[in-house]
This record gives C-alpha cells, sequence and structure tokens, in this order.
C-alpha cells in the first residue's frame, strides 16, 4: 500500500495540493487521518479536533451518505492494532498512491513503525514562516514570535523524523506550488514515479477526504471554476479589491491570481519591525535554508 505522508503545518496548503494530485485515478486523497476518533490513542488530538464525517460529501450536503467515513468503517476500524486500523481505513481507497494530510511527522513515525505494510514516502509541504505566523496570530492568538518558533519546531521535526525513517521524500514549499505549478509538479513526480494527470473531475462523490480546508473543497461542488476564475479577474478590473495591491496581483500574469491574493494578504498587515521579529526568531533562517527558502528574497519582494 503505497501511502505518501504530507507533513508540515496547518496553513500550508495541503488540502490544495492533495485535492489537485487527486484528479489522477491513480492517487486518492484521505484528508487529515489522524483526526479520526479511532486513532486518539496514537495522535493524542483532544476530542474538538477529532471528525468522522467526511469533509468533502459535507460541502456537498451528503455527510450522511459517504461510502467511505461511515459507521461500517468505524466499527471496523475499532479494533486491533494501529497497523490493523490503519490497514482498514487505506483499503476503502482503491487508488495505487493515498495521500494522508494529516501533516504531522509524529503521527507518521508511528504509522509506519507499526505498520510494515505501508510503502511510505513524504512530502514536506511548507509555508513562509511569515504567513504561517500571521495565520496562528488570527487563529490561536499566538504572537508572531511564538508563531515562528512553533513553525521553525514543526519543520526541524519533519526534517528529522524523514531521515530517521529513511523514507523517499521531497519538500515542496507553497508559494512554489501556487506561482510555479510545473517544477512542483515535476518534484512530485519523481517521488511518485510519474508525472499525475487531470483525467479525473474534483467533484463531490468522487472523493473523500476527514478534516482539511472547507474552501478547498467548496469547487467540488460542481462550481464552473474556469468562470469563477474569469469572473475574478473582472472584479479586479473594475476595482472592486479592498486593497489595490489584490488587483495588481490578479492581474499579473506571472502570479497565480486570485490564489496568491488570499495566501498573501499577510505582507500587507506585518510592519517592518514585525518581519524582522520573526526572521530573528532563533533557528528560523537556518530551517528556511534546509527547505530551500531564500528568505531575504521573499521579505524584500
Amino acid at each position: 500500500m503505497r501511502t505518501i505522508f504530507l507533513v508540515g503545518t496547518a496553513y500550508s496548503g495541503s488540502t490544495a495540493l492533495s485535492r489537485e494530485f487527486a484528479r489522477d485515478p491513480r492517487i486518492d486523497m484521505m484528508g487529515e487521518l489522524d483526526r479520526l476518533s479511532v486513532f486518539q490513542p496514537w495522535s493524542g488530538h483532544v476530542d474538538e479536533h477529532l471528525e468522522n464525517r467526511c469533509r468533502v460529501c459535507f460541502v456537498g450536503d451528503r455527510a450522511d451518505d459517504c461510502p467511505v467515513f461511515n459507521s461500517e468503517l468505524q466499527a471496523e476500524a475499532s479494533r486491533g492494532s494501529l497497523s490493523e486500523r490503519y490497514a482498514a481505513v487505506r483499503r476503502r481507497f482503491p487508488a495505487e498512491i493515498a495521500l494522508d494530510g494529516s501533516k504531522n511527522p509524529n503521527w507518521m513515525r508511528s504509522v509506519v513503525a507499526e505498520s510494515p505494510q505501508v510503502q511510505a514516502a513524504a512530502i514536506i509541504l511548507t509555508r513562509l514562516p511569515w504567513a504561517f505566523a500571521h495565520s496562528v496570530r488570527d487563529a490561536d492568538g499566538l504572537d508572531l514570535v511564538q508563531g515562528a518558533a512553533r513553525w521553525r519546531e514543526a519543520y526541524q521535526s519533519a526534517l528529522r523524523i524523514v531521515a530517521d525513517l529513511g523514507i523517499p521524500s521531497v519538500v515542496i514549499r507553497y508559494e512554489d506550488f501556487l506561482m510555479n505549478r510545473a517544477d512542483s509538479e515535476a518534484a512530485v513526480s519523481r517521488l511518485l514515479g510519474f508525472r499525475p494527470e487531470r483525467t479525473r473531475p474534483a467533484a463531490v462523490g468522487v472523493h473523500h477526504a476527514i478534516g482539511g480546508n472547507l474552501g478547498g473543497f467548496v469547487g467540488m461542488q460542481g462550481v464552473d471554476e474556469r468562470a469563477l476564475e474569469k469572473s475574478i479577474s473582472g472584479e479586479a478590473r473594475a476595482g472592486n479589491y479592498e486593497n489595490p495591491n489584490d488587483a495588481f496581483k490578479v492581474q499579473n500574469p506571472g502570479l497565480r491570481t486570485h490564489e496568491l491574493v488570499l495566501t498573501e494578504r499577510w505582507r500587507g498587515e506585518l510592519t517592518v519591525a514585525e518581519f524582522s521579529a520573526v526572521l530573528h526568531v532563533p533557528g528560523v533562517w537556518e530551517t528556511g535554508r534546509l527547505l530551500g527558502y531564500d528568505l531575504l528574497y521573499h521579505l524584500t519582494r
């Protein structure tokens, strides 16, 4: 059972990446499996972070009819070891490769260590430290320095555990995934052993996942995303963005339009002092270099 673990932090684009690559019929996305209540003894999640309903079916108002994450699976995966429970879930995804978007490297280590039948690899999915620190400040109330320290610890742990396990891995920087999709796809292709295709629709009823960003699944309800993209570009030309820089980004052919606007709003909301404070958290600069970032370039963009 080939399984690719996405490891990193929250807000790093794991839902978008999983959805994109699951357009290939050889790849299934399973979502953040460590959130399933049957895995709580190993994941350590508190009750409020546990889920049993399919997020994709939920946005399509079909959560009670999900053919994968249902009461039968819950019963089957509630017995036995971690290996047996994980295998029960993995069997529900028939594709050659399944993506586990849990992002927790400690979860990955537990699964790999106890499940010899899992042929594991890892995608270390990253996002700039300023972007992550800004997101956790808004979501969790941490100050930017605390957020940057959490970012450093998460990626140092991810790099160390991947090395300890000795599994194939690749680093995908979310900013590159948005702006230079071809290079990111080439890197993932080398990990997979084939170039992902887009012959399967991104649609409710085709895909199933636990957890993840609800907004990343909204477009799977039959929305014509190309038409929506044109509409967004039209709004930019009409000057309907609150931030004038957003309109520029949307119209700039060198950027991935609306997606980048949504993920880089933090740039206009941090002061010079705040940018500097994040960069001066011990270990942030060094960890960024290990992940392939030129933080000075991003600081001056």
